[in-house]
């Protein structure tokens, strides 16, 4: 009962008391970020829900916690970091995105660098006022 992730309990009809790690009536959800390892009946779990960087919903999807403006600071279940430069993600000039090697910023068109810190004058006002932007956004 339970999904073997909690207790089983009379209160006027029988309910699942589940493992703070899981959700669902009968426990059957695990929060992104915990590990289940069996050790005979009893399975353990481990590690922190939404990886400790954001919270596990009744529906156990992570809500990530945010930037300056609202918008999340990780991705994929709140695993991987975004890149912030002055409280906001990308800049606030991108959205975050993940390839292989991590997460990064896909930069609003105008926009370049790392962070998106850099713009070349064609849609917002020139960063640089007296030269161009390098590629690495400085």
């Amino acid at each position: 009962p339970c999904s073997r992730r909690g207790e089983c309990v009379l209160r006027g009809s029988p309910v699942c008391v589940c493992d703070p790690k899981t959700r669902g009536t009968g426990c059957e959800l695990l929060c992104p970020g915990i590990t289940e390892t069996f050790n005979g009946l009893i399975p353990t779990l481990s590690g922190s829900e939404c990886f400790g960087n954001g919270v596990c919903d009744d529906f156990a999807a992570c809500e990530c916690f945010t930037d300056v403006d609202g918008v999340p600071r990780f991705i994929e279940d709140c695993k991987f970091e975004c890149p912030v430069e002055d409280g906001q993600v990308c800049s606030g000039h991108g959205t975050c995105a993940l390839n292989n090697a991590g997460a990064y910023c896909e930069c609003d068109a105008g926009w370049l660098g790392d962070k998106c810190t850099c713009s070349d004058g064609s849609v917002d006002i020139k960063t640089c006022l007296n030269g161009d932007c390098n590629v690495d956004g400085t």
